[in-house]
């Protein structure tokens, strides 16, 4: 009973009647992890891609929860939807509404199911989980904390090879003008690592609202990060490195910078 109480208290409304400010607002206040695979720009890079995407918010006087529907190819001309880190919620109790606004839109577009992989535990819902697709867990660093308790908490062995790379004279530095670089050393990491890396065209598209940072051995790029801002988040998304140069320890020391750059900035 409780249920059909909050339907009818609530309304969908589509994204686009929210607008960027409003959506991705919510998202930072109310997200469990830095929330950025449901923003606006991760629609509107899916969308750069070719692929189909919703948005969907609930409101109550206030918007209570809204989720990112990607449509996902599958073989024989069928598709699924797909929610990455999402829906998110105020409170879980919102969900079987999403769930009835996303099984009308699968009717629509014949998709076969809906995959979700939120933010929340485990617990909380009743679904059948049939793997994993973004990572189950992160590390998350607190940088509030002084640069020198940073470096102390670390491992010694991770604070002598940032002064190894130091030692090699490795620069940093950052850029889009470094794109070929990064992709170039994510060829030879995905062969050398044995992983299907995603195509040149979806880091290209990708960096034009993330950030690439280079480590630079006597002018070579020989290591390389794409990481993203938003909210009061830093997240590290994809790395690079060349095998034949790890005796420098570059992608140390091209973490710690990043680490120490997202401080400045708060």
């Amino acid at each position: 009973m409780p249920f059909f109480g909050i339907i009818q208290s609530m309304q969908i409304i589509l994204g686009e009647e929210l607008g960027q400010e409003k959506w991705d607002g919510f998202i930072k206040k109310n997200s469990l992890d830095f929330g950025f695979l449901q923003s606006w720009d991760w629609a509107e890079f899916q969308r750069s891609l070719g692929k189909d995407v919703f948005l969907l918010a609930i409101e109550e006087k206030e918007i209570l929860g809204l989720v990112l529907l990607i449509k996902q190819r599958l073989p024989l001309g069928k598709n699924y939807l797909y929610s990455p880190r999402g829906p998110i919620l105020k409170k879980d109790r919102y969900f079987p509404f999403f769930r009835e606004e996303v099984r009308k839109i699968a009717k629509g577009e014949r998709s076969v199911f809906w995959r979700l992989d939120p933010a929340w535990p485990e617990s909380i819902q009743d679904l059948k989980f049939a793997g994993q697709v973004q990572p189950k867990k992160t590390l998350i660093l607190d940088l509030e904390k002084g640069e020198e308790q940073l470096l102390k908490e670390m491992k010694p062995k991770t604070r002598y090879n940032i002064k190894i790379a130091e030692k090699h004279r490795i620069k940093i530095d950052q850029g889009k003008e470094y794109f070929e670089d990064f992709w170039e050393l994510m060829k030879k990491t995905s062969k050398r690592d044995q992983f299907v890396s995603h195509p040149k065209e979806y880091y290209l598209k990708m960096s034009d609202f993330m950030e690439i940072m280079v480590a630079k051995y006597e002018d070579k790029v020989i290591a390389a990060n794409l990481t993203v801002f938003f909210g009061d988040w830093c997240v590290y998304l994809h790395g690079a490195s060349d095998y034949n140069f790890r005796d420098k320890m570059a992608p140390y020391l091209l973490q710690w910078q990043a680490i120490r750059d997202a401080k400045k900035r708060g």
